[in-house]
């Protein structure tokens, strides 16, 4: 399983607002932003592991990367079965729920920014 989902994609002009409303209408909260990046959490960490997703742009790309982070005290709840960081895709029973919740949710932002969807 891959630590990080990342996805490239021609930069769009109208992208961040695109980003910015869908981080909100799906309670992704910003935690860093400049001209040229963004990171978005969602959730707090403290029973369920929290999404991140980053954004970066450079020379006419956008790099999207994405990921289940597992907290020092998720990972004791899990008995230190889930790797600190996730990947998105599908496969394997590791974080199989939170995985799949943050990957539809995603998925719905890469539709409205017309990208082929996580498998």
């Amino acid at each position: 399983m891959k630590k990080r989902t990342e996805i490239r994609f021609a930069t769009n002009p109208a992208q961040w607002s695109v980003i910015d409303q869908w981080a909100a209408s799906e309670n992704y909260r910003p935690q860093n932003s400049t001209a040229s990046e963004r990171l978005y959490k969602k959730g707090t960490g403290f029973l369920v592991a929290p999404t991140m997703l980053h954004f970066s742009q450079a020379g006419g790309e956008t790099v999207m990367q994405v990921w289940i982070h597992s907290t020092l005290l998720v990972r004791a709840f899990a008995l230190f079965l889930l790797p600190e960081e996730m990947g998105l895709e599908s496969g394997g029973i590791a974080g199989a729920l939170p995985r799949k919740l943050s990957r539809n949710a995603v998925n719905t932002l890469l539709a409205q920014l017309r990208i082929p969807a996580i498998a």
